[in-house]
């Protein structure tokens, strides 16, 4: 006896949940992730009017601080420059030492030495300077304009809603 298409029962599948526990996990993840970016540069703006009181430079070091940021930006396009000709397993390689070297070991260290002597003061050419501030104000620039470059080639096994979840993490410091 024939069967025709008619007579069989349909069984659609089960819809998928929009919200599982994983996927909330691992985008709330990525949202952290991102606001690590710029947290240090954040918190450098945060203490700046404190800090202003006490600097030699006064309400100045605002406009030293915007030009260690802005000249830390040089960083990320020296690291382009180094790993260019690099294959994509070593791009990864680096990428990857990077952040957990540079971003994680030297953001550690650059807020910790921030904090502990950020009101030391160095004669510059017969000037009471802040330099030891300026310098690592500039140093945790440059960390936090690194994990721009960094960050994103991490999310090349992941679904795209993590790309806007570490998006927002970013937008959110």
């Amino acid at each position: 006896m024939l069967v025709s298409k008619v007579d069989e029962v349909l069984t659609l599948p089960r819809p998928r949940p929009l919200w599982t526990v994983a996927r909330a996990l691992t985008l709330g993840s990525f949202v952290f992730f991102g606001l690590g970016a710029w947290i240090a540069v954040n918190g450098i703006y945060q203490e700046l009017p404190l800090i202003a009181q006490t600097a030699p430079e006064g309400y100045d070091i605002f406009s030293y601080a915007t030009m260690c940021i802005a000249m830390a930006n040089v960083v990320p396009a020296l690291y382009f420059w180094v790993v260019y000709g690099m294959s994509a397993r070593a791009r990864a390689a680096a990428d990857h030492l990077a952040i957990v070297t540079v971003v994680g070991a030297g953001g550690i260290a650059a807020c910790f030495l921030l904090g502990q002597y950020w009101d030391q003061v160095t004669l510059i050419f017969g000037t009471r300077r802040s330099g030891l501030l300026i310098l690592l104000m500039f140093c945790a620039g440059a960390i936090d304009c690194l994990t721009s470059l960094l960050f994103y080639p991490v999310l090349v096994g992941f679904p795209n809603e993590c790309v806007t979840a570490l998006s927002l993490g970013e937008a959110l410091t």
